[in-house]
């Protein structure tokens, strides 16, 4: 067994850890300075020597409580559906189109309130 392998192994997946918990400790300040920098030089992106940062945005719906009501009431209707699988595939996937077609209804409508979050897209330099 080469033990130097595998504690260079273990050695270097607890470092990566470690500075994967950092990067998300600083990512929030980081994210306010690219925020602010971007906005003051009216760009998209800020192009340093370290690499480029760019500003993402991420949708996240919270539905209404009539999509929430009906998407229980599927979840009910589907179990005992799957205990008997192949039958019944065509009636699980038209009720999982009814609920995306009410989910995009929602949203095209603007009952479903939506959530844009900011994110940090870093590419790094070469």
């Amino acid at each position: 067994m080469n033990k130097e392998l595998l504690k260079e192994y273990a050695e270097t997946k607890n470092q990566i850890k470690e500075l994967t918990s950092k990067a998300k400790e600083m990512e929030v300040e980081v994210l306010a300075e690219v925020v602010s920098t971007t906005k003051e030089l009216e760009m998209d992106n800020l192009k340093t020597d370290y690499g480029t940062f760019s500003l993402t945005e991420r949708k996240s719906y919270t539905y209404s409580e009539d999509y929430t009501k009906r998407e229980s009431e599927i979840a009910l209707e589907i179990v005992p559906i799957q205990e008997e699988m192949k039958p019944f595939e065509e009636k699980i996937s038209g009720l999982r189109s009814e609920l995306d077609e009410v989910a995009k209804s929602e949203e095209e409508s603007g009952k479903a309130k939506v959530e844009i979050k900011t994110g940090l897209r870093f590419s790094g330099g070469k």
